[in-house]
Order: structure tokens, then sequence, then C-alpha cells
């Protein structure tokens, strides 16, 4: 049977979202809650800059700003499942009255273009057509008075009827649809309009961070210089750290990077860390006495893991958890193998390659122990395993069990798994002194391939 593989990280699709939201998954509706408010406190032309790392959700959190400002505005066609979904959070904002268009625009997935500015206002075009903005919908004239209160376009007389057609017209939209570039350049800001399907236009760009430093420059540079406007509100989503690393490496040496990206927002907001395990899973770690459950959760503990690079280990601890139940001979070396040493060698194949390669290529045969010795769950399992090997007792404060044999043991558990020599003196005295760790498959633990399941 053919074993399908996908992607575990999840796509920010709108039923993902919902589902995410309703559950409160990632333990960030307050968050959502908290950052609607904070628009309806802002006067005037105003930008913010959402700041978190790589992986750690700002395209998801931003999606899902959008679906409630969205569902906020009773002028929006809004279905009940959708409704349903999100009213945990929408119940809490029943004071909100400023009925919002949010916009999203993936910078990073329009770099290609040319002139930046005219890529958005040309996925601004499209965006408004696909959902019918632009064409049937009664809101049509009021889409494109915004655009003509906020916009003046190079040789074009700046009305409104000749913007309406620049801006929901077919061969605009199918022009771009074809990757073509705009030939109209914007200007400058006109005067303030106000919409009859929402009062303020919530202009979203995600992933700055990724794009060529030139490109993002030069769209903070024209949005901040363009996006005047009373009614409207600019979101920058963006790891600034990179950002600004990106805009340094365009100016060269010296240039203080960080305080220029700081002239293109007006507040910083910084996305808290999450759960990392129960966005992925949607529920949080169970404690449990397990030594792989807490062995994993100690190891998670000590890293600052975005929700990507979780993502990135999670299949592989799951499945080197069901792994941990397969029945065997239920042996010392079985327990500490996969209680310990399976947790522990997925976190260093992730962290360090060079170190993965020295253990399981049978180079360093101690490496294993030094790193695991830095945490408590393995020293404490590790020693109540040698002093039931080496006494037949569970271990007390009064058993003579040492570090050095402690480590003798995971030195000889190695040397089982990892020499190539399989009719060597080493291995000959390391299995006297371990027993015969009978049902253990050693590619699991070369290559972190486990079983499937029957």
């Amino acid at each position: 049977m053919t074993v399908k593989i996908r992607r575990i990280e999840q796509v920010p699709t709108k039923k993902v979202i919902l589902e995410s939201i309703a559950q409160n998954n990632a333990d960030r509706n307050d968050d959502l809650i908290d950052l609607i408010k904070l628009l309806d406190s802002i006067e005037g032309p105003y930008s913010l800059l959402l700041d978190a790392a790589w992986g750690d959700g700002k395209t998801f959190f931003v999606k899902s700003l959008v679906e409630v400002l969205r569902a906020l505005n009773k002028n929006n066609n809004r279905d009940q499942e959708t409704l349903s979904a999100l009213k945990g959070v929408t119940d809490k904002l029943n004071d909100v009255k400023t009925p919002y268009l949010p916009f999203y625009f993936n910078a990073w997935e329009n770099d290609f273009a040319e002139d930046p500015i005219s890529a958005l206002f040309a996925n601004l075009a499209v965006t408004f057509n696909e959902t019918g903005l632009t064409k049937e919908h009664p809101a049509r004239k009021c889409i494109a008075s915004i655009i003509d209160a906020s916009l003046s376009v190079a040789n074009l007389p700046p009305v409104a009827s000749e913007l309406t057609k620049m801006i929901a017209g077919e061969s605009l939209i199918a022009a771009y649809e074809k990757h073509l570039q705009l030939r109209e350049r914007i200007d400058e800001l006109a005067e303030k309009s106000k919409l009859e399907i929402a009062d303020k236009l919530v202009i979203i760009i995600d992933e700055l961070d990724r794009c060529r430093p030139d490109f993002a420059v030069r769209l903070l540079e024209q949005t901040k210089a363009l996006f005047q406007n009373e009614n409207i509100i600019i979101i920058i989503s963006a790891d600034s750290l990179q950002l600004a690393h990106a805009i340094g490496g365009l100016y060269g040496p010296g240039f203080d990077s960080q305080h220029f990206v700081e002239r293109f927002f007006d507040q910083r907001l910084t996305l808290p860390p999450v759960d990392v395990y129960k966005v992925a899973t949607g529920k949080p770690l169970q404690d449990t006495m397990h030594n792989y459950d807490l062995m994993t959760q100690e190891l998670l503990n000590t890293r600052n893991l975005t929700i990507r690079d979780y993502f990135r280990i999670h299949s592989k601890l799951e499945a080197g958890r069901a792994y941990c139940d397969v029945p065997d001979d239920e042996s010392l070396f079985s327990t500490v193998a996969k209680c310990l040493l399976v947790p522990t060698l997925i976190f260093i194949e992730r962290d360090d390659t060079e170190l993965f390669r020295s253990i399981t290529h049978g180079i360093d045969y101690d490496a294993l122990y030094e790193y695991g010795s830095r945490y408590t769950t393995f020293n404490n399992c590790l020693r109540q395993i040698v002093a039931l090997a080496k006494t037949g007792q569970r271990w007390t404060e009064d058993s003579e069990i040492s570090e050095e044999d402690c480590r003798q043991y995971v030195h000889d558990m190695c040397v089982w798994l990892y020499s190539s020599k399989r009719n060597s003196q080493e291995l000959f005295e390391a299995h006297s002194r371990i027993g015969s760790p009978m049902g253990i498959n050693r590619s699991v633990f070369t290559a972190l391939r486990f079983p499937k399941e029957n």
C-alpha cells in the first residue's frame, strides 16, 4: 500500500482558521480582540508593525484578523457557519462600532513586480473582483471612491469614473493575472473618503521580511508616503530583526537599519509566543509519568521553538512515542533506548547535524550521554535503570550508583547500536555489561525511521 506524504504545517485556509479560532488552539484569541480594540481607538492615518520571529504564526494571525474583521462588518455577506465559529471572539467585540474592510497583501509573492505599490493596488483590484465587490456588488462605487480619494494616477485625470475603470475594469485584472506590469504609477494621496460598506480600510502587508531588500524598502517608502488618509490603517507583519538585516545588507556596514525600519510605523506590537504543541495537535501536552513524555516536554521547554520549528519535528516525535508502545522484551536497555534516546536523538538531529552524525556513525560513543545528561529526566530515569541493572534494586539515596556508571551504560548502548564492527572485542564487552537487547531495531536509532503501525 502506498503511504501518502503531506505537509503537516497548517495552511491558513478559511476552514483551518475558523476551527483554530473556535477552539482557540493558539491561545491568541485575546490577542485578536486586543488588536481590534486598538484599531477601533485609532484616529487619523496610522501604521502598526506586528513583530514576531519567522515561523511564529504571523501569517496565520493576520489572516485570522481578516476573518474576524469581515465577520464584524454587518455590511458584508456573512454566513452562519462563520459567525458561529467566531462567536467566542465577536461576542467580546460588541462595543466595536466601526465597520472595517480588511485587505491582505502578501509582499513576498509579489516581489517579482518592478513597482511594489502598483502590485499592491493590482492585488486590491483582483481581490475585490474575486469577491464581487467591483462588478455586481452594490459596493463597487464605494470601493472606487476610496481609491479615488486616496490616489491620483499619472497622466490620468483623478475622477471617479476613470479610476473606477482602472480599478474595477477587467483589463487591469487580466493584465496583472498575466504578471504584466502596471504602467500607471501612484503619485500622491488626495482627500479622505468614507465607504458605504466600511468606514476604514485595513491594509495588511505580510511577509515583507522575506522580500528582496530593495523591494521591501520601496514598498515601505511608498506606503508611508501615500497612505496618509484618516480612513486607512496599515499593518505590516514582519520579523523586524530579519527586515533590518536585509536593509542593512542593502545600505552597507554601519547603516542603522533598526532605526531606519522604525521610521515606517507608529507603533510596534510584539506577537507573544504560543504553545507550539497545542497549535500542532489542538490540545496541550498532557502531563504524564511516561518517561518519553517527560523527556520530550523537558526538551521542548528548554527551547524557544517557533510554530514552524515544531511542525518540522512533530511527526517524528509522535512516531517515536508510538514506537515506545510497540511490545518487545521490555528489557532495561529497551526502556532507556525508547524513552530517553529516541526523543533526545530527534532534537539532536534538529539542532546539530554534525553531532547527530558523530553519534549515529559510531564516531563518538560518549557524545549522547554528554548531551542527554544536561536534562533532569534523562539523569533520573537513567540512574534508576542503572541501579536496577547493577543491583537489582531501585535507586535510593544510599545506592552506590556513580555518574561514571551511568556514562558507561550509555557508552555500551551506543557501542551496541552504532558500532559497524559486529564481531569486535569492544562490542562483546559492551554486550556482556548491558545484556542482550532483544527486539531493538538498530535502524530506528541510526536514521530515526520508525516502523509503521499495522
